[in-house]
């Protein structure tokens, strides 16, 4: 596995580790794509259950009402 490399063990990055990193990526392809499947095989999650928590974020980022206020920003 690549995070067995020299360095990448355990590596930081500014906000967080590699699972930030994995987290982001999940959340952005189910955001993308909407199929909850492709995300899991992304991951390599055996259980839907796992994979559900990414199309949680999405579905509540979705539902934000601050998303609803008609402002124009310029």
């Amino acid at each position: 596995m690549f995070l067995t490399r020299p360095g990448l063990l355990g590596a930081r990055c500014d906000g967080g580790g590699v699972g930030a990193l994995r987290h982001t990526a999940a959340t952005l392809g189910y955001l993308h794509t909407g199929h909850p499947r492709a995300v899991q095989e992304f991951l390599g999650h055996a259980e839907p259950r796992m994979t559900s928590r990414y199309a949680h974020v999405v579905d509540m980022a979705k539902r934000n009402p601050a998303l609803f206020i008609p402002v124009k920003v310029d």
